[in-house]
């Protein structure tokens, strides 16, 4: 839900922002195991995803960003 915030609905956008939840929510950068850590319980898990999905829909509006500076309109012509 926190990837997807602040999107349209859209089938491509939903699959890239998948693979990204899935790629932070594996390799744990820094502060998403911080927060499984430092927290016990289900408290640090919720979090952990939540700080994942942070970072995924960070990812996700620098690609579109990136996709619209250079006029490439791989992803905007999806949104």
């Amino acid at each position: 839900l926190v990837t997807m915030a602040f999107f349209k609905p859209s089938l491509v956008i939903m699959i890239i922002g998948f693979f990204m939840f899935r790629l932070f929510d594996i390799t744990k950068p820094q502060p998403v195991a911080w927060c499984e850590k430092k927290f016990s319980g289900g408290t640090g898990i919720v979090l952990d995803d939540v700080m994942a999905g942070i970072y995924a829909n960070l990812a996700i509006h620098l690609l579109i960003f990136i996709d619209t500076y250079f006029k490439i309109n791989l992803l905007t012509s999806y949104l």
